[in-house]
Protein backbone atom coordinates (compact mmCIF):
# COMPACT_ATOMS: atom_id res chain seq x y z
CA UNK A 1 0.00 0.00 0.00
CA UNK A 2 1.36 3.21 -1.01
CA UNK A 3 0.61 5.89 1.30
CA UNK A 4 1.75 9.20 0.81
CA UNK A 5 0.62 13.24 2.16
CA UNK A 6 0.37 16.56 0.80
CA UNK A 7 -1.40 20.10 1.26
CA UNK A 8 -4.49 20.31 0.48
CA UNK A 9 -5.73 24.47 -0.73
CA UNK A 10 -6.37 25.12 2.95
CA UNK A 11 -2.32 24.34 3.57
CA UNK A 12 -3.15 21.17 5.58
CA UNK A 13 -1.90 18.10 5.85
CA UNK A 14 -4.49 15.69 3.95
CA UNK A 15 -3.79 11.67 2.53
CA UNK A 16 -3.78 10.25 -0.42
CA UNK A 17 -3.93 6.47 -0.84
CA UNK A 18 -3.90 3.72 -2.97
CA UNK A 19 -3.83 0.07 -2.85
CA UNK A 20 -0.47 -1.80 -5.00
CA UNK A 21 -2.05 -5.33 -4.68
CA UNK A 22 0.10 -7.32 -7.44
CA UNK A 23 3.57 -5.52 -5.18
CA UNK A 24 1.76 -7.55 -2.54
CA UNK A 25 1.17 -10.69 -4.21
CA UNK A 26 4.15 -10.99 -6.11
CA UNK A 27 6.02 -11.14 -3.34
CA UNK A 28 3.72 -13.80 -1.86
CA UNK A 29 4.51 -16.30 -4.92
CA UNK A 30 7.81 -15.52 -5.12
CA UNK A 31 8.74 -15.70 -1.70
CA UNK A 32 7.10 -18.95 -0.67
CA UNK A 33 6.99 -20.34 -4.45
CA UNK A 34 6.50 -23.69 -3.82
CA UNK A 35 4.76 -24.16 -0.47
CA UNK A 36 1.79 -25.65 -0.34
CA UNK A 37 -1.02 -22.67 -0.35
CA UNK A 38 -4.24 -24.64 -0.05
CA UNK A 39 -5.60 -27.87 0.63
CA UNK A 40 -9.23 -29.30 -0.43
CA UNK A 41 -10.41 -32.30 -2.15
CA UNK A 42 -7.91 -32.11 -5.37
CA UNK A 43 -4.96 -32.40 -3.11
CA UNK A 44 -2.62 -28.94 -2.76
CA UNK A 45 -1.72 -26.49 -5.02
CA UNK A 46 1.51 -24.66 -4.42
CA UNK A 47 1.71 -20.60 -3.73
CA UNK A 48 3.46 -20.44 -7.21
CA UNK A 49 0.01 -22.31 -8.90
CA UNK A 50 -2.29 -20.22 -7.01
CA UNK A 51 -1.03 -16.93 -8.28
CA UNK A 52 -0.71 -17.94 -11.42
CA UNK A 53 -4.34 -19.11 -11.66
CA UNK A 54 -5.59 -15.48 -9.86
CA UNK A 55 -3.54 -13.69 -12.43
CA UNK A 56 -5.39 -15.67 -15.51
CA UNK A 57 -8.87 -14.70 -13.54
CA UNK A 58 -7.64 -10.90 -13.29
CA UNK A 59 -6.49 -11.20 -16.95
CA UNK A 60 -10.03 -12.85 -18.13
CA UNK A 61 -11.23 -10.42 -16.27
CA UNK A 62 -9.64 -7.24 -18.12
CA UNK A 63 -10.28 -8.75 -21.38
CA UNK A 64 -14.71 -8.75 -20.79
CA UNK A 65 -13.87 -5.59 -19.66
CA UNK A 66 -12.12 -4.05 -22.08
CA UNK A 67 -14.63 -5.74 -24.83
CA UNK A 68 -17.75 -4.56 -22.67
CA UNK A 69 -16.56 -0.96 -22.01
CA UNK A 70 -15.83 -1.44 -18.68
CA UNK A 71 -17.96 -3.13 -16.11
CA UNK A 72 -20.03 0.07 -15.34
CA UNK A 73 -19.25 0.12 -11.83
CA UNK A 74 -20.45 -3.07 -11.27
CA UNK A 75 -18.66 -5.95 -9.04
CA UNK A 76 -17.32 -9.38 -9.98
CA UNK A 77 -19.21 -11.96 -8.47
CA UNK A 78 -18.56 -16.03 -7.67
CA UNK A 79 -20.26 -18.87 -6.74
CA UNK A 80 -17.91 -21.50 -6.29
CA UNK A 81 -17.65 -24.37 -3.50
CA UNK A 82 -14.65 -24.77 -0.67
CA UNK A 83 -11.71 -25.05 -3.33
CA UNK A 84 -8.82 -23.84 -4.53
CA UNK A 85 -10.89 -21.93 -7.40
CA UNK A 86 -12.43 -20.01 -4.87
CA UNK A 87 -9.10 -18.47 -3.55
CA UNK A 88 -7.74 -17.86 -6.67
CA UNK A 89 -10.63 -15.93 -8.32
CA UNK A 90 -10.72 -13.57 -5.12
CA UNK A 91 -7.14 -12.92 -5.49
CA UNK A 92 -7.81 -12.68 -9.06
CA UNK A 93 -10.64 -10.32 -8.51
CA UNK A 94 -8.37 -8.17 -6.25
CA UNK A 95 -5.93 -8.00 -8.61
CA UNK A 96 -8.03 -6.34 -11.08
CA UNK A 97 -8.97 -3.81 -9.16
CA UNK A 98 -12.77 -4.44 -9.32
CA UNK A 99 -15.19 -4.98 -6.45
CA UNK A 100 -15.05 -8.57 -5.53
CA UNK A 101 -18.51 -10.29 -4.48
CA UNK A 102 -18.14 -13.82 -3.00
CA UNK A 103 -21.56 -15.68 -3.14
CA UNK A 104 -22.38 -18.28 -0.86
CA UNK A 105 -22.34 -21.72 -2.86
CA UNK A 106 -25.45 -22.92 -0.83
CA UNK A 107 -27.87 -20.08 -1.80
CA UNK A 108 -31.41 -21.02 -3.23
CA UNK A 109 -31.80 -19.53 -6.92
CA UNK A 110 -33.83 -16.89 -5.63
CA UNK A 111 -31.73 -15.24 -2.98
CA UNK A 112 -28.33 -15.61 -5.61
CA UNK A 113 -30.52 -13.75 -7.78
CA UNK A 114 -30.92 -11.06 -5.39
CA UNK A 115 -27.17 -10.90 -4.75
CA UNK A 116 -26.09 -11.09 -7.93
CA UNK A 117 -28.58 -7.56 -8.38
CA UNK A 118 -27.85 -6.16 -5.26
CA UNK A 119 -24.27 -6.36 -6.58
CA UNK A 120 -24.61 -4.99 -9.49
CA UNK A 121 -22.89 -8.12 -10.82
CA UNK A 122 -21.34 -7.74 -14.87
CA UNK A 123 -19.39 -10.88 -14.43
CA UNK A 124 -19.99 -14.49 -12.45
CA UNK A 125 -17.28 -16.52 -12.19
CA UNK A 126 -18.60 -20.23 -11.78
CA UNK A 127 -18.73 -23.98 -13.36
CA UNK A 128 -22.32 -24.48 -11.46
CA UNK A 129 -25.03 -24.83 -14.38
CA UNK A 130 -27.53 -23.64 -11.73
CA UNK A 131 -25.36 -20.48 -11.15
CA UNK A 132 -24.87 -19.50 -15.08
CA UNK A 133 -29.03 -20.09 -15.75
CA UNK A 134 -29.71 -17.71 -12.66
CA UNK A 135 -27.08 -15.16 -14.19
CA UNK A 136 -28.42 -15.93 -17.75
CA UNK A 137 -31.72 -14.17 -16.67
CA UNK A 138 -29.99 -11.24 -15.54
CA UNK A 139 -29.53 -8.38 -18.44
CA UNK A 140 -25.83 -7.50 -18.87
CA UNK A 141 -24.26 -10.03 -16.42
CA UNK A 142 -21.37 -12.61 -18.55
CA UNK A 143 -20.43 -15.87 -16.74
CA UNK A 144 -16.53 -16.84 -16.82
CA UNK A 145 -16.43 -20.51 -16.45
CA UNK A 146 -13.34 -20.90 -13.93
CA UNK A 147 -12.50 -24.25 -15.94
CA UNK A 148 -12.05 -22.59 -18.89
CA UNK A 149 -9.13 -19.70 -17.20
CA UNK A 150 -6.12 -21.00 -17.41
CA UNK A 151 -2.90 -19.85 -15.70
CA UNK A 152 -0.74 -16.01 -16.38
CA UNK A 153 2.00 -14.65 -15.40
CA UNK A 154 1.33 -12.72 -12.09
CA UNK A 155 4.49 -10.00 -13.27
CA UNK A 156 3.27 -9.23 -17.00
CA UNK A 157 -0.14 -7.97 -15.43
CA UNK A 158 -0.38 -4.39 -15.67
CA UNK A 159 -0.08 -2.24 -12.69
CA UNK A 160 -3.96 -1.72 -11.46
CA UNK A 161 -3.60 0.11 -8.01
CA UNK A 162 -7.59 1.19 -6.88
CA UNK A 163 -8.09 4.07 -4.87
CA UNK A 164 -7.70 3.28 -0.84
CA UNK A 165 -11.77 4.44 -0.59
CA UNK A 166 -12.73 2.31 -3.53
CA UNK A 167 -14.75 -0.30 -3.51
CA UNK A 168 -12.74 -3.46 -2.22
CA UNK A 169 -15.48 -6.19 -1.21
CA UNK A 170 -19.14 -6.61 -0.71
CA UNK A 171 -20.32 -9.61 1.61
CA UNK A 172 -23.69 -10.57 2.33
CA UNK A 173 -25.45 -10.78 5.48
CA UNK A 174 -26.87 -14.13 6.50
CA UNK A 175 -30.66 -13.36 5.78
CA UNK A 176 -32.14 -14.58 8.98
CA UNK A 177 -34.33 -11.71 9.42
CA UNK A 178 -34.87 -10.84 5.54
CA UNK A 179 -32.88 -11.03 2.56
CA UNK A 180 -29.71 -10.88 2.63
CA UNK A 181 -28.06 -7.04 2.69
CA UNK A 182 -24.65 -5.83 1.12
CA UNK A 183 -22.38 -4.28 2.76
CA UNK A 184 -19.04 -2.91 1.16
CA UNK A 185 -15.78 -2.79 2.49
CA UNK A 186 -13.52 -0.21 0.70
CA UNK A 187 -9.78 -1.61 -0.67
CA UNK A 188 -8.25 0.48 1.96
CA UNK A 189 -10.64 -1.23 4.96
CA UNK A 190 -9.89 -4.68 4.02
CA UNK A 191 -6.33 -3.71 3.85
CA UNK A 192 -6.37 -2.52 7.43
CA UNK A 193 -8.67 -4.96 8.41
CA UNK A 194 -6.22 -7.77 6.99
CA UNK A 195 -2.94 -5.92 9.21
CA UNK A 196 -5.43 -5.91 12.69
CA UNK A 197 -6.47 -9.77 11.96
CA UNK A 198 -3.07 -10.90 11.65
CA UNK A 199 -1.57 -8.63 14.90
CA UNK A 200 -4.64 -10.51 16.77
CA UNK A 201 -4.03 -14.12 15.63
CA UNK A 202 -2.42 -16.66 18.50
CA UNK A 203 -0.18 -17.56 16.42
CA UNK A 204 1.98 -16.22 13.96
CA UNK A 205 0.98 -17.62 10.38
CA UNK A 206 3.97 -19.65 8.87
CA UNK A 207 5.07 -23.14 7.50
CA UNK A 208 4.27 -24.91 10.31
CA UNK A 209 0.47 -23.77 10.63
CA UNK A 210 -2.33 -25.33 8.36
CA UNK A 211 -6.02 -23.90 9.01
CA UNK A 212 -9.01 -25.59 8.28
CA UNK A 213 -12.09 -23.40 7.22
CA UNK A 214 -15.43 -25.36 7.19
CA UNK A 215 -17.61 -22.77 6.88
CA UNK A 216 -18.44 -21.35 3.12
CA UNK A 217 -15.72 -19.17 1.30
CA UNK A 218 -17.71 -15.96 0.95
CA UNK A 219 -18.59 -16.15 4.58
CA UNK A 220 -16.65 -13.44 6.82
CA UNK A 221 -14.27 -16.20 8.38
CA UNK A 222 -12.31 -16.39 4.69
CA UNK A 223 -10.58 -13.46 5.57
CA UNK A 224 -8.45 -15.83 7.95
CA UNK A 225 -7.34 -17.24 4.30
CA UNK A 226 -6.05 -13.99 3.85
CA UNK A 227 -4.07 -13.12 6.76
CA UNK A 228 -2.64 -17.06 7.08
CA UNK A 229 -1.27 -17.24 3.53
CA UNK A 230 0.44 -13.32 4.13
CA UNK A 231 2.81 -15.60 6.22
CA UNK A 232 3.18 -18.55 4.61
CA UNK A 233 1.06 -20.77 5.85
CA UNK A 234 -1.83 -23.14 4.42
CA UNK A 235 -5.28 -23.17 4.46
CA UNK A 236 -7.21 -26.13 4.04
CA UNK A 237 -10.74 -25.81 2.37
CA UNK A 238 -13.38 -28.85 2.54
CA UNK A 239 -17.32 -28.72 1.46
CA UNK A 240 -18.72 -30.82 4.19
CA UNK A 241 -17.71 -32.08 7.77
CA UNK A 242 -16.59 -35.40 7.73
CA UNK A 243 -15.31 -36.22 10.70
CA UNK A 244 -13.11 -39.44 9.86
CA UNK A 245 -11.54 -36.87 6.80
CA UNK A 246 -10.67 -34.28 9.41
CA UNK A 247 -9.34 -36.48 11.74
CA UNK A 248 -6.63 -37.95 8.92
CA UNK A 249 -6.05 -34.63 8.19
CA UNK A 250 -4.93 -33.48 11.83
CA UNK A 251 -3.40 -36.43 12.00
CA UNK A 252 -1.27 -36.98 8.97
CA UNK A 253 -1.38 -33.10 7.28
CA UNK A 254 -0.48 -31.33 9.90
CA UNK A 255 -4.17 -29.57 9.69
CA UNK A 256 -3.18 -27.78 13.54
CA UNK A 257 -6.01 -24.62 13.01
CA UNK A 258 -9.41 -24.87 12.87
CA UNK A 259 -12.32 -22.14 12.35
CA UNK A 260 -15.83 -24.18 13.63
CA UNK A 261 -18.83 -22.72 14.42
CA UNK A 262 -20.56 -24.28 17.46
CA UNK A 263 -22.90 -26.36 15.43
CA UNK A 264 -19.64 -26.97 13.46
CA UNK A 265 -18.00 -28.10 16.36
CA UNK A 266 -20.61 -30.16 17.97
CA UNK A 267 -20.33 -32.34 14.76
CA UNK A 268 -16.76 -32.51 15.30
CA UNK A 269 -16.96 -33.28 18.59
CA UNK A 270 -19.61 -36.39 18.25
CA UNK A 271 -17.42 -37.84 15.62
CA UNK A 272 -14.32 -37.48 18.21
CA UNK A 273 -15.77 -38.63 21.71
CA UNK A 274 -13.52 -40.80 23.72
CA UNK A 275 -10.13 -39.30 21.71
CA UNK A 276 -7.44 -37.18 22.54
CA UNK A 277 -5.87 -34.83 20.00
CA UNK A 278 -2.84 -32.85 21.49
CA UNK A 279 -1.44 -31.17 17.77
CA UNK A 280 -4.35 -28.86 17.13
CA UNK A 281 -3.03 -25.36 18.75
CA UNK A 282 -6.52 -23.49 18.32
CA UNK A 283 -9.78 -23.60 17.07
CA UNK A 284 -11.79 -19.89 16.28
CA UNK A 285 -15.31 -20.43 17.14
CA UNK A 286 -17.93 -17.77 16.61
CA UNK A 287 -20.74 -16.45 15.08
CA UNK A 288 -23.51 -18.12 17.60
CA UNK A 289 -23.23 -18.92 21.40
CA UNK A 290 -21.07 -21.76 22.18
CA UNK A 291 -22.81 -23.60 25.19
CA UNK A 292 -20.58 -25.12 28.48
CA UNK A 293 -21.87 -28.47 26.72
CA UNK A 294 -20.30 -28.18 23.61
CA UNK A 295 -17.01 -26.66 25.18
CA UNK A 296 -16.39 -28.96 28.15
CA UNK A 297 -16.36 -31.95 25.32
CA UNK A 298 -14.30 -30.02 23.04
CA UNK A 299 -11.80 -29.29 25.71
CA UNK A 300 -11.44 -33.06 26.77
CA UNK A 301 -10.75 -33.93 22.80
CA UNK A 302 -8.17 -31.01 21.98
CA UNK A 303 -7.74 -29.20 25.45
CA UNK A 304 -8.21 -25.44 26.33
CA UNK A 305 -7.64 -23.90 22.92
CA UNK A 306 -10.99 -22.68 21.73
CA UNK A 307 -10.37 -19.24 20.83
CA UNK A 308 -14.09 -17.43 20.66
CA UNK A 309 -14.25 -14.30 18.40
CA UNK A 310 -17.13 -11.76 17.81
CA UNK A 311 -17.62 -10.38 13.69
CA UNK A 312 -19.98 -8.82 11.71
CA UNK A 313 -20.05 -8.80 7.98
CA UNK A 314 -20.48 -4.89 9.03
CA UNK A 315 -17.12 -4.81 10.36
CA UNK A 316 -14.49 -7.22 9.80
CA UNK A 317 -13.49 -9.88 12.51
CA UNK A 318 -11.77 -9.77 15.26
CA UNK A 319 -14.62 -7.00 16.93
CA UNK A 320 -13.66 -8.36 20.32
CA UNK A 321 -11.27 -11.68 21.30
CA UNK A 322 -11.37 -13.83 24.53
CA UNK A 323 -8.30 -15.83 24.04
CA UNK A 324 -8.07 -19.85 24.67
CA UNK A 325 -6.75 -19.35 28.29
CA UNK A 326 -9.41 -16.39 29.19
CA UNK A 327 -12.29 -18.77 26.73
CA UNK A 328 -11.50 -21.60 29.37
CA UNK A 329 -11.32 -19.44 32.68
CA UNK A 330 -14.88 -17.75 31.46
CA UNK A 331 -16.58 -21.77 31.30
CA UNK A 332 -15.03 -23.35 34.15
CA UNK A 333 -16.26 -20.04 36.45
CA UNK A 334 -18.32 -18.26 35.46
CA UNK A 335 -22.26 -17.50 34.76
CA UNK A 336 -22.82 -18.64 31.10
CA UNK A 337 -26.44 -18.25 31.44
CA UNK A 338 -25.42 -14.63 31.77
CA UNK A 339 -24.63 -14.22 28.15
CA UNK A 340 -21.90 -15.10 25.57
CA UNK A 341 -18.86 -13.71 26.83
CA UNK A 342 -16.72 -12.71 23.63
CA UNK A 343 -14.02 -10.62 25.16
CA UNK A 344 -11.96 -7.33 24.61
CA UNK A 345 -12.25 -5.26 21.59
CA UNK A 346 -9.56 -5.84 18.99
CA UNK A 347 -6.97 -3.21 17.75
CA UNK A 348 -9.05 -0.17 16.78
CA UNK A 349 -12.07 -1.27 17.73
CA UNK A 350 -14.51 0.69 20.19
CA UNK A 351 -17.60 -0.57 21.71
CA UNK A 352 -20.43 0.52 23.56
CA UNK A 353 -23.37 0.11 24.89
CA UNK A 354 -26.10 1.96 24.18
CA UNK A 355 -30.41 3.11 23.35
CA UNK A 356 -30.36 4.55 19.60
CA UNK A 357 -27.33 6.92 19.51
CA UNK A 358 -23.81 6.72 20.84
CA UNK A 359 -24.99 9.91 22.46
CA UNK A 360 -26.71 7.97 24.92
CA UNK A 361 -24.34 5.00 25.65
CA UNK A 362 -21.72 4.15 27.91
CA UNK A 363 -18.52 3.28 26.70
CA UNK A 364 -15.87 0.62 27.50
CA UNK A 365 -13.96 2.70 29.74
CA UNK A 366 -14.58 6.03 31.05
CA UNK A 367 -11.97 9.32 30.57
CA UNK A 368 -10.49 7.94 33.41
CA UNK A 369 -9.61 4.38 32.48
CA UNK A 370 -11.82 3.13 35.06
CA UNK A 371 -14.72 0.54 33.81
CA UNK A 372 -18.07 2.42 33.56
CA UNK A 373 -19.86 -0.62 34.09
CA UNK A 374 -21.55 -2.66 36.55
CA UNK A 375 -19.94 -5.16 38.67
CA UNK A 376 -22.27 -7.76 38.11
CA UNK A 377 -24.36 -9.26 34.77
CA UNK A 378 -27.53 -8.59 36.98
CA UNK A 379 -26.77 -5.15 37.32
CA UNK A 380 -25.09 -4.82 34.30
CA UNK A 381 -26.93 -2.39 31.96
CA UNK A 382 -28.24 -3.91 28.81
CA UNK A 383 -28.60 -2.52 25.56
CA UNK A 384 -27.89 -2.54 22.00
CA UNK A 385 -23.93 -3.35 20.93
CA UNK A 386 -22.53 0.14 19.37
CA UNK A 387 -19.41 -0.68 17.54
CA UNK A 388 -17.07 1.67 15.11
CA UNK A 389 -13.38 0.31 13.67
CA UNK A 390 -11.16 1.66 11.94
CA UNK A 391 -12.14 -0.94 9.44
CA UNK A 392 -15.52 -0.76 9.21
CA UNK A 393 -17.34 -1.23 6.79
CA UNK A 394 -17.93 1.69 3.61
CA UNK A 395 -21.52 1.68 3.07
CA UNK A 396 -24.98 -0.51 1.92
CA UNK A 397 -26.53 -1.67 -1.35
CA UNK A 398 -29.72 -1.86 -1.03
CA UNK A 399 -31.60 -2.96 -4.23
CA UNK A 400 -28.65 -1.57 -6.60
CA UNK A 401 -28.17 1.56 -4.85
CA UNK A 402 -25.26 2.69 -2.38
CA UNK A 403 -25.98 3.71 0.92
CA UNK A 404 -22.59 5.47 2.76
CA UNK A 405 -21.57 4.97 5.94
CA UNK A 406 -20.95 8.15 7.76
CA UNK A 407 -17.70 6.79 9.00
CA UNK A 408 -17.24 8.82 12.74
CA UNK A 409 -20.87 7.06 13.70
CA UNK A 410 -20.71 4.01 15.44
CA UNK A 411 -22.92 0.82 13.95
CA UNK A 412 -25.55 -0.32 15.41
CA UNK A 413 -24.81 -4.14 15.63
CA UNK A 414 -28.54 -5.08 16.23
CA UNK A 415 -27.12 -7.39 18.85
CA UNK A 416 -28.21 -6.81 22.80
CA UNK A 417 -25.38 -7.18 25.87
CA UNK A 418 -23.06 -5.97 28.15
CA UNK A 419 -20.18 -4.64 29.64
CA UNK A 420 -18.98 -6.54 32.70
CA UNK A 421 -16.72 -4.91 35.35
CA UNK A 422 -13.27 -5.96 33.58
CA UNK A 423 -14.50 -4.76 30.25
CA UNK A 424 -15.38 -7.53 28.30
CA UNK A 425 -18.39 -7.56 26.05
CA UNK A 426 -20.65 -10.00 26.85
CA UNK A 427 -23.63 -10.87 24.28
CA UNK A 428 -27.52 -11.83 25.14
CA UNK A 429 -29.52 -11.87 22.73
CA UNK A 430 -30.47 -9.48 18.86
CA UNK A 431 -32.71 -7.15 18.50
CA UNK A 432 -34.56 -8.76 15.62
CA UNK A 433 -35.51 -12.08 17.92
CA UNK A 434 -36.74 -10.03 21.03
CA UNK A 435 -40.26 -11.51 21.91
CA UNK A 436 -42.84 -9.42 22.95
CA UNK A 437 -44.97 -10.81 25.57
CA UNK A 438 -47.44 -9.88 28.22
CA UNK A 439 -46.02 -6.18 28.40
CA UNK A 440 -42.31 -7.86 28.64
CA UNK A 441 -39.26 -8.03 26.17
CA UNK A 442 -37.59 -11.40 25.96
CA UNK A 443 -34.21 -12.37 24.64
CA UNK A 444 -34.86 -16.35 23.34
CA UNK A 445 -31.14 -16.73 23.64
CA UNK A 446 -31.25 -16.32 27.24
CA UNK A 447 -34.00 -18.46 27.78
CA UNK A 448 -31.65 -20.97 25.78
CA UNK A 449 -28.81 -20.84 27.76
CA UNK A 450 -31.10 -21.76 30.38
CA UNK A 451 -32.65 -24.50 28.93
CA UNK A 452 -29.97 -26.59 26.93
CA UNK A 453 -27.62 -27.26 29.45
CA UNK A 454 -30.38 -29.56 31.28
CA UNK A 455 -30.39 -31.35 27.92
CA UNK A 456 -27.69 -30.85 25.81
CA UNK A 457 -28.64 -34.13 23.69
CA UNK A 458 -32.02 -32.15 22.48
CA UNK A 459 -31.43 -29.60 19.96
CA UNK A 460 -33.45 -26.55 20.61
CA UNK A 461 -34.67 -22.97 20.04
CA UNK A 462 -37.29 -20.63 21.41
CA UNK A 463 -39.57 -18.24 19.25
CA UNK A 464 -42.58 -16.04 19.94
CA UNK A 465 -45.71 -17.27 17.90
CA UNK A 466 -47.90 -14.10 17.00
CA UNK A 467 -50.62 -13.89 19.37
CA UNK A 468 -53.79 -11.39 20.04
CA UNK A 469 -53.69 -11.91 23.45
CA UNK A 470 -50.48 -12.39 24.80
CA UNK A 471 -48.50 -10.34 21.85
CA UNK A 472 -46.18 -13.35 21.22
CA UNK A 473 -46.48 -16.61 23.04
CA UNK A 474 -43.26 -18.07 24.10
CA UNK A 475 -42.63 -21.10 22.26
CA UNK A 476 -39.97 -23.49 22.81
CA UNK A 477 -38.94 -26.01 19.62
CA UNK A 478 -36.52 -29.35 19.43
CA UNK A 479 -35.72 -30.88 16.69
CA UNK A 480 -36.22 -35.02 15.87
CA UNK A 481 -38.02 -35.59 19.51
CA UNK A 482 -40.74 -37.62 20.62
CA UNK A 483 -43.63 -36.57 23.16
CA UNK A 484 -43.21 -36.24 26.20
CA UNK A 485 -39.47 -34.84 25.77
CA UNK A 486 -40.91 -31.06 27.26
CA UNK A 487 -40.25 -33.15 30.77
CA UNK A 488 -36.52 -33.26 30.36
CA UNK A 489 -36.21 -29.38 30.86
CA UNK A 490 -39.07 -29.24 33.98
CA UNK A 491 -36.22 -27.85 36.51
CA UNK A 492 -34.66 -26.01 34.49
CA UNK A 493 -37.96 -23.90 33.47
CA UNK A 494 -39.01 -23.80 36.98
CA UNK A 495 -35.77 -21.50 37.66
CA UNK A 496 -36.64 -19.14 35.22
CA UNK A 497 -38.55 -16.25 35.99
CA UNK A 498 -42.24 -16.94 35.46
CA UNK A 499 -42.71 -14.56 32.45
CA UNK A 500 -39.98 -16.27 30.84
CA UNK A 501 -40.90 -19.81 30.58
CA UNK A 502 -42.06 -21.25 27.73
CA UNK A 503 -45.92 -22.07 27.30
CA UNK A 504 -46.12 -23.94 24.69
CA UNK A 505 -43.42 -26.56 23.03
CA UNK A 506 -43.39 -28.00 19.12
CA UNK A 507 -41.21 -31.01 18.01
CA UNK A 508 -39.90 -30.50 14.48
CA UNK A 509 -38.30 -32.36 12.37
CA UNK A 510 -35.17 -30.61 12.19
CA UNK A 511 -34.40 -26.48 13.27
CA UNK A 512 -33.97 -24.36 10.21
CA UNK A 513 -30.65 -22.80 10.17
CA UNK A 514 -28.19 -20.99 7.43
CA UNK A 515 -24.81 -21.98 6.01
CA UNK A 516 -23.12 -20.94 9.20
CA UNK A 517 -25.30 -22.57 11.45
CA UNK A 518 -27.56 -19.61 12.72
CA UNK A 519 -30.90 -20.59 13.44
CA UNK A 520 -33.90 -18.86 10.70
CA UNK A 521 -36.26 -18.29 14.01
CA UNK A 522 -39.18 -16.96 11.12
CA UNK A 523 -38.23 -20.14 9.09
CA UNK A 524 -39.63 -21.92 12.49
CA UNK A 525 -42.20 -20.04 13.12
CA UNK A 526 -43.39 -20.12 9.36
CA UNK A 527 -43.07 -24.48 9.68
CA UNK A 528 -45.35 -24.33 13.30
CA UNK A 529 -47.81 -22.37 11.83
CA UNK A 530 -47.82 -24.15 9.12
CA UNK A 531 -48.94 -27.54 10.81
CA UNK A 532 -50.77 -26.01 13.19
CA UNK A 533 -53.40 -23.54 14.64
CA UNK A 534 -52.84 -21.33 17.24
CA UNK A 535 -55.64 -21.02 20.12
CA UNK A 536 -55.09 -18.13 21.21
CA UNK A 537 -56.32 -16.76 25.72
CA UNK A 538 -54.69 -17.11 28.50
CA UNK A 539 -53.89 -20.72 28.24
CA UNK A 540 -52.91 -21.06 24.81
CA UNK A 541 -52.51 -24.55 22.87
CA UNK A 542 -51.65 -25.54 19.12
CA UNK A 543 -54.09 -27.74 17.40
CA UNK A 544 -53.16 -29.92 14.13
CA UNK A 545 -54.12 -28.44 11.25
CA UNK A 546 -56.08 -31.08 9.31
CA UNK A 547 -55.06 -29.35 5.13
CA UNK A 548 -51.38 -29.72 6.41
CA UNK A 549 -48.69 -31.86 4.38
CA UNK A 550 -47.22 -34.33 5.51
Amino acid sequence: MRIWTNRDDKGALSMVSRINWKSEFLALSHRYADRVAVEDAEGPTTYAALFGKAAGVAAAIAEHAAAAGGLSGGAVASYLPNSRDAVAASYGTVLSGEPEAALNPNLAPDDMRHCLETANARLLITRSPQAAEVAASIPGLKVLDIDAIGSASLSDLPERSPPADGFGKILFTSGTTGKPKGIVHTQGGRWLANLALRSSLPFAPGADLNLLLLTPFSHGSSLLTYAYLDGGATITLLDRVDVPDIARRIESQGVNQIFAPPTVLRKLVDGLDGQRIETVKTIFSGTAPLSRDVYERARAIFGPVVRITYGKTEIFNPITILAPDETDQWFQNEDTAAGTCVGWPGPGVEVRIGTDTADDASDIRDSSGSASVAESADEARRGPVLIRARHGYGGMLREGVFHPNDEDAFHRSEDIGFVDAIGRLHLTGREASVIKSGGYRISPEEIEAYLQPAAPELDLAIVGLPSEYWGEVITCVAAGVESGWEHRIEDAMARLTKYKRPRLFVGLPSLPRNAIGKIMRNDIIAQILAGHTLIDGPYPALEPRSDAKE
